[in-house]
C-alpha cells in the first residue's frame, strides 16, 4: 500500500478512509481482459447492502475477418476506445461523484490489461479516489451477487461456500469458494478451454462471425434432436484424471469434415456441440463423486463465462445439479460475457473486506484464481 502512505497528507488518502466508511458511495468499473472494451457505474448502499448498476457500456472489437482475437489489434481497440467510453459514461453521469475506480488487473492478454489498469490508476489520481485492481475470474463467479443485492430482491442469495463452473473461451475450471480469497480449483482443463474449442469447431464446419460458438448455438436451435452422423467418441477417458480435455474435439471434426464433406446442418452442428457439453457434464459429476465430502456444504453452484449464456447447456447444468442438490444460477446471458459490472462488484465486495490495491502495481496476465491473496 505504499502508493496510499506516500499520499498520507493529500486527498487521495483522506478519500480512501472516507470511502471505507462511507455508508453510501459509487464505483466506476473497467474491464480490458480481452477484446471487450467496458465501463459500468455501481452505486453502493451499504447500511441497506444493496447495489444498483447505474450504467453499463461495452464496445466489442470484430474479429471476424481475423478468425480470432489478434492480441495487437485488442490492445490497440482498448487504447482506442477506453478513453472515449469513459468520458461518455462521466459527461452522461456529471451528477454522479465517483469514489472508487476498479479495474481489471488479470488474468488476460498483457496488452489489454495494460490499457485498463493503466487508464484506472490516472483517472483514479485525478478525481482523488482510490484505485482498485481485480482478479477477472473472481468477478465471474462473484457476478450473481451483485443482482442479488438489488433493493426488493427476494430469490435465492449465493453465499459461501458455493461451486462455479467458469466456461469461457480461455478457462473451464469447477471451483470451491469459501470465501473472497479461498478458491479450490477442483477441475481444471487439461488442454484448450470450452469456448476455444467451439469456437474451432464451428470454424471447421464453415460458420463465419465474431463469436463463432454463440454463432453456431444460434444456427442449431432448430434442431430438436443432434444427427450421429459423426459418431463423434469422448476423449480418451483416465478415471484417475478427471481433467477437462477439449482439444480431440477440433481434430476429430477437422478429420471428419475433410472426410465426408459433409454439409453443416442444424443436426450436426448440435451433435458437435451436444458431444462437447457432454463432456463437460460427465468431468463436472466425476468431480462432485470424488470431491463429495469437500462440496457438502455449498447449496450453489454459479455457471459464468460466455458459454454460460447457451440454453442447453443451461439446461443440461440445471439436471446434473438437481441430482446433487444443488441450486444452479446463471447471470442473464448478458452478463455471463465479460463485463464491467462484475468488476465493479468483486471491487466492492473485496474494498469492504480490506482489500487495498497498490498503484505502483502491474498487470496480471496469468493469475491463477487459487493464488488470489488479500492485499493490505
Amino acid at each position: 500500500m505504499r502508493a496510499y502512505a506516500a499520499s498520507s497528507r493529500g486527498p487521495l488518502q483522506r478519500r480512501l478512509l472516507h470511502t471505507s466508511r462511507s455508508l453510501t458511495y459509487n464505483v466506476l468499473a473497467i474491464e480490458t481482459s480481452c477484446d471487450d472494451t467496458c465501463a459500468a457505474i455501481i452505486s453502493r448502499d451499504r447500511e441497506k447492502n444493496t447495489a444498483a448498476l447505474i450504467d453499463h457500456v461495452k464496445i466489442t472489437l470484430d474479429s471476424s475477418l481475423q478468425g480470432g482475437i489478434n492480441p495487437a489489434l485488442a490492445t490497440a481497440h482498448h487504447h482506442q476506445s477506453v478513453g472515449p467510453l469513459i468520458r461518455d459514461v462521466l459527461k452522461k453521469h456529471a451528477d454522479t461523484t465517483i469514489d472508487l475506480v476498479c479495474a481489471t488487473r488479470g488474468p488476460g492478454l498483457p496488452g489489454c490489461l495494460s490499457s485498463g489498469v493503466t487508464f484506472a490508476k490516472g483517472l483514479s489520481l485525478g478525481l482523488g479516489v482510490p484505485y482498485l485492481g481485480v482478479h477477472h475470474m473472481l468477478a465471474h463467479l462473484l457476478t450473481p451477487r451483485l443482482f442479488e443485492a438489488a433493493e426488493g430482491y427476494s430469490g435465492h442469495k449465493t453465499e459461501f461456500p458455493f461451486l462455479s463452473l467458469l466456461v469461457s473461451g480461455g478457462h473451464t475450471m469447477l471451483v470451491l469458494s469459501k470465501s473472497l480469497y479461498d478458491h479450490t480449483v477442483l477441475c481444471n482443463t487439461a488442454d484448450v478451454a470450452i469456448g476455444d474449442a467451439l469456437d474451432k469447431c464451428a470454424r471447421t464446419l464453415g460458420f463465419q462471425g465474431n463469436m463463432l460458438g454463440k454463432v453456431m448455438d444460434q444456427y442449431c436451435r432448430s434442431a430438436d434432436t443432434p444427427s450421429s452422423q459423426w459418431s463423434i467418441p469422448m476423449p480418451v477417458d483416465n478415471k484417475n484424471d478427471i481433467r477437462y480435455s477439449f482439444a480431440a474435439f477440433h481434430s476429430y471434426i477437422g478429420m471428419k469434415k475433410k472426410e465426408t464433406q459433409a454439409e453443416t446442418t442444424p443436426e450436426l452442428a448440435l451433435e458437435v456441440q451436444t458431444a462437447i457439453f457432454n463432456h463437460l457434464m460427465k468431468k463436472t459429476k466425476a468431480a462432485f463423486n470424488i470431491y463429495k465430502k469437500e462440496i457438502a456444504s455449498a447449496t450453489t453452484l454459479v455457471c459464468s463465462g460466455g458459454v454460460a449464456a447457451n440454453p442447453r447447456l443451461r439446461e443440461a447444468l440445471q439436471e446434473l445439479c438437481a441430482k446433487y442438490k444443488l441450486e444452479a444460477v446463471f447471470p442473464d446471458p448478458y452478463w455471463c460475457t465479460d463485463n464491467a459490472a462484475m468488476i465493479g462488484w468483486a471491487g466492492i465486495e473485496l474494498h469492504e473486506d480490506g482489500y487495498r490495491s497498490d498503484l505502483e502495481g502491474f498487470q496480471i496476465p496469468k493469475w491463477p484464481l487459487a493464488e488470489f491473496e488479500k492485499e493490505i
